[in-house]
């Protein structure tokens, strides 16, 4: 048996390091397959997913017009190649974040495929479930079904593979019980999969050598590259805060990997130019990690997941920023429901105006 996960995020890779050693799978059977820049040096198996395969469409209902869906027979080919490369055509194990993005269904589908079970992924896994239910309705809308219907007879769609599949966010899977894997017990309260396993981080061995320079760090979103918030207003942001809250002080940066090597440069000198000492931290440190790891961290951010992990884990002090667009640039930016939805009641951080 093999075990194919699906990695595109820190906490992806941190879930799916954890369930190797907690279930002693051997290393050569275990293949990570990476997106979105993610690397790790953890000792198993690794596959590149390229770019045109993992932003792939396939039937996206708003993508079909631009007929991204001619290629899904090509694409379809290329993921089934990489699964033959890593299981030489046996039977194989899938770990991914939900049962709903068309990307993973087309390796659930596998013929080959005889399990699916979850790895926690970021703000979904703590949501409320109403808000999750908005987000990913368990019950397929009709249109979609309708249309999912007359789809399959056209076989440019590939619908045997790409179907959508009336059950739970994290549903089980070909009769076997799947299992939800997350590192906090608050995750996934909004599940009626109630097979959830909750790692400790501690008893992960891997991780005992990641460390911090210090007490106080901000934690970036990708706000520009994923154009939820303009360059200009976010340069604006750098200078506020910096002048504000680092004048002088030493702190450490988290950049997101989606933030580019000029990019971070840039908001580095902005924030030395106030005096300020930082320690920008490697991409392949998992914030997390740090979090169980270091005691009584100052976090600061605009609304990065990083903020709520770092809330619910040693208490550690979370200040919120994002409130700073609306309230002195008068920009309401399309992420301010979500983040108003983490953090707008949550006592477990502080937000701009509280500060």
């Amino acid at each position: 048996m093999k075990y194919l996960f699906h990695i595109h995020s820190n906490i992806n890779l941190l879930v799916a390091i954890g369930i190797v050693e907690k279930c002693n799978y051997r290393k050569e059977d275990v293949f990570f397959l990476l997106n979105r820049g993610i690397k790790t040096s953890f000792l198993v198996n690794t596959i590149d997913i390229p770019e045109n395969i993992y932003y792939h469409p396939f039937n996206t209902i708003k993508k079909l017009k631009n007929l991204n869906f001619l290629k899904n027979k090509a694409i379809l080919a290329e993921i089934d190649s990489i699964i033959k490369s890593a299981t030489l055509g046996g039977e194989f194990i899938y770990f991914c974040a939900n049962s709903r993005v068309p990307f993973y269904r087309a390796f659930f589908s596998h013929k080959k495929c005889s399990e699916v079970h979850y790895i926690e992924d970021g703000m979904d896994a703590y949501l409320p479930a109403k808000e999750l239910e908005s987000k990913y309705p368990k019950k397929i809308p009709k249109h979609l079904l309708v249309i999912d219907f007359f789809l399959k007879f056209l076989p440019w769609f590939c619908s045997n593979r790409l179907r959508y599949l009336n059950i739970d966010f994290m549903g089980n899977f070909k009769n076997k019980k799947s299992v939800v894997y997350c590192i906090n017990k608050k995750a996934y309260d909004n599940q009626s999969n109630n097979n959830k396993v909750v790692l400790n981080i501690d008893e992960i061995s891997f991780f005992n050598k990641q460390n911090l320079k210090n007490d106080v760090l901000f934690v970036f979103d990708a706000v520009v590259e994923q154009k939820v918030i303009k360059e200009e207003d976010l340069n604006k942001f750098v200078d506020w805060f910096s002048e504000i809250y680092f004048k002088g002080k030493n702190i450490s940066i988290k950049f997101h990997p989606f933030q580019s090597k000029l990019t971070q440069q840039q908001i580095v000198k902005k924030i030395e130019a106030n005096g300020t000492h930082v320690e920008v931290i490697s991409n392949d440190i998992i914030m997390e990690v740090l979090f169980v790891k270091k005691k009584q961290l100052i976090i600061y951010g605009i609304g990065s997941s990083l903020l709520v992990y770092g809330s619910m884990i040693n208490n550690h002090k979370v200040k919120v920023l994002y409130p700073y667009f609306e309230k002195q640039l008068g920009v309401l930016s399309p992420r301010l429901n979500t983040w108003n939805t983490m953090f707008l009641n949550n006592d477990r951080v502080e937000l701009l105006e509280k500060i």
